[in-house]
């Protein structure tokens, strides 16, 4: 209750002094991260999760997230904090499959789907830079574009293998696009978000 109703002092007693424990979860599997990520109580967030050490992404029963529930409630603060400073995963879904963006795209929350939508990109980057220890010149293409995964796939020949297996080979002939241009991947999404 104190979570939900974003009492910081409550719950720094009941946590720092009474031994609450803070990923303990109520009948629906909601902690009190979940309560005050879905009312937008940032202070609350940030002492559970980094003075209290709350999980922030242990899910409810239906898989609601406290960085999906933000999402679909337009608390962009607390999704900014759950991104940004925490690294949350952003692509976790719910039971029935909606990640954070679908539920800020859903609720017509246009500025935290666009957030979202970067820091997929950004954290794309990041694992294809450390996987393939790409160069200067092709991380910053790799940011320039839209969807990282097909740009990805257009520097490097890729096969599948007759048991499906898919093999990226880095070599030094010229690369040649084997997928059509990602715009497309990106005017879907800009679609889907002005849409909504």
């Amino acid at each position: 209750l104190a979570s939900r109703e974003g009492h910081l002092s409550v719950v720094q007693f009941l946590t720092l002094e009474a031994g609450a424990d803070v990923n303990r979860a109520d009948k629906w599997g909601e902690t009190p991260c979940f309560l005050a990520s879905w009312r937008g109580h940032l202070p609350v967030v940030q002492f559970l999760v980094s003075k209290a050490g709350a999980d922030p992404e242990k899910a409810q029963k239906n898989g609601m997230t406290p960085l999906i529930i933000a999402s679909q409630e337009g608390h962009f603060p607390v999704v900014k904090y759950l991104v940004n400073d925490v690294k949350v995963d952003t692509e976790q879904t719910t039971k029935r499959g909606y990640t954070a963006f679908d539920q800020a795209t859903t609720a017509k929350h246009k500025d935290i789907a666009q957030f979202l939508r970067e820091a997929r990109k950004q954290r794309h980057v990041r694992v294809v830079e450390e996987l393939l220890g790409l160069s200067p010149a092709e991380k910053d293409a790799l940011l320039e574009t839209s969807s990282p995964l097909i740009y990805l796939l257009s520097l490097f020949p890729v096969v599948v293998d007759l048991h499906g297996a898919v093999r990226i080979y880095r070599t030094a002939s010229p690369r040649l696009p084997l997928l059509p241009d990602s715009r497309e991947t990106q005017q879907d999404e800009e679609k889907m978000i002005t849409m909504t």
